[in-house]
């Protein structure tokens, strides 16, 4: 029996059959945990495609990525959206709707709240609201990583052979202590999720930025250096703080919509909806952005764009020039697509959007 399981890839059998035997009397769901033991390689070993990509340049399949953010800036409903969608298959920002992921979400910070925000999705997606109990599960339970408490360690590694995605909604949660700015701590809890991952799931762990920064995620520095990939939301776009293996830089507009899915006054909530800003930006302001994006350094400062602008149009007057310029920046700025490098001696428009 022990060769056959080794066969199938649990190579740390002994190990669980000597720990279960030792804390038989300790824990109550050992036998529920045990049953996984008996499920054959197909069952838990899912469809790799030749991409690793799960949403080209954001969420990489096998790795640990962070979505970052204030309160109040839509990171449980972003995370729902992306269970809900990419386990029935609907397509999200050029991802694979052939592809139907496995998503286990932990939904700690927030557990009764989950329900009416999947009911929203259900009836804004009406024809896969019967696939919604196939692949996406959810959990309640606190399991923090600790160093010595080897149940909840192999918990996440269990979940991980099961699943394509698990969601950690938040990261402060997990923690042994709550305490997000122990180096040490931080270290020893994402790598083990690092580890858990493996190139076989990805975890998507929720946490929240400073309230000084929108930027920089809360606690130790260890939460950008470990992780492949370090997402911020801001309540209207995801900009791509870090991807080690793609492109940083990038921003994601979504906007926020409000469903009624029932006849109660709270049978309602937010969903998500995508955007992109390019679409609805004025004709000037699409050839500056179309400038920048040729220049080396996707960079310019006001005045060279202005006299670009002059010589590409010498048949708008200086005037209507120069409102053009303004109009056509400051709409860039607003929708994420460009950032001012500096305002010393003069602003610096740079590209931000790819």
């Amino acid at each position: 029996m022990a060769s056959e399981r080794k066969n199938k890839g649990f190579t740390d059998y002994v190990d669980w059959v000597m720990y279960r035997e030792e804390n038989s009397t300790k824990h109550d769901d050992i036998s529920d945990l045990d049953e996984d033991w008996n499920r054959t390689p197909s069952d838990i070993i899912r469809y790799q495609k030749d991409s690793n990509w799960i949403i080209p340049n954001l969420i990489e399949e096998g790795t640990v990525v962070v979505l970052g953010g204030n309160r109040g800036t839509h990171k449980t409903f972003l995370a729902l959206h992306l269970a809900w969608c990419l386990s029935v298959g609907i397509p999200i920002l050029k991802s694979d709707p052939s592809i139907k992921r496995k998503v286990h979400y932990m939904n700690i910070e927030h557990p009764t709240q989950a329900k009416k925000r999947i009911q929203a999705l259900m009836h804004q997606y009406p024809e896969h609201k019967e696939e919604s109990d196939k692949y996406l599960s959810f959990n309640e339970m606190k399991w923090e990583i600790k160093e010595d408490h080897f149940l909840n360690k192999w918990r996440y590694e269990m979940i991980s052979l099961k699943n394509d995605i698990v969601i950690i909604d938040t990261l402060s949660y997990i923690l042994p202590d709550g305490d997000e700015s122990k180096a040490h701590i931080m270290r020893q809890v994402l790598h083990w999720l690092a580890y858990c991952a493996d190139s076989r799931c990805t975890f998507i762990v929720l946490h929240h930025t400073t309230q000084n920064s929108k930027d920089n995620l809360r606690g130790s520095s260890e939460i950008e250096n470990i992780p492949s990939t370090v997402l911020i939301t801001d309540g209207k776009r995801i900009k791509v703080k870090k991807q080690r293996n793609g492109k940083t830089g990038g921003t994601y507009a979504y906007e926020t919509q409000l469903i009624r899915f029932g006849d109660q006054e709270d049978d309602e909530s937010l969903v998500i909806n995508f955007t992109e800003p390019r679409k609805a930006l004025l004709t000037y302001t699409k050839q500056i952005l179309e400038y920048l994006e040729t220049l080396p350094e996707k960079s310019a400062p006001r005045a060279d764009i202005l006299a670009w602008y002059r010589r590409t149009n010498p048949d708008i007057k200086e005037n209507t020039a120069h409102k053009h310029i303004t109009r056509g920046l400051e709409q860039c700025v607003t929708e994420g697509l460009v950032t001012i490098k500096g305002k010393k001696n003069e602003e610096e428009y740079e590209v931000k959007y790819d």
